[in-house]
């Protein structure tokens, strides 16, 4: 079965198994949807006007895609 890893910018996270909606993600993020593929094939689902909107750093998510992400970010093994 799928796992959706959703991380918060206070480090907590949360799995949601199944596949996730185009409206799930965007709730989850906050708005539009912007996919970062990383190098080990997983898919950073985040929000795309995360700076112009001034969300928070989100550091662990930041840590694993190698550059600043900001807000609620998506780990995912597909788009959808």
């Amino acid at each position: 079965m799928k796992m959706n890893e959703i991380i918060y910018t206070d480090g907590t996270r949360e799995y949601i198994p199944g596949t996730l909606s185009l409206t799930e993600k965007q709730g989850k993020v906050g708005g539009l949807i912007e996919y970062v593929h990383l190098p080990d094939g997983t898919i950073m689902v985040v929000n795309e006007q995360g700076i112009i909107n001034g969300l928070n750093v989100n550091k662990d998510a930041s840590i694993i895609a190698d550059r600043p992400i900001m807000g609620t970010a998506i780990l995912t093994t597909e788009i959808q």
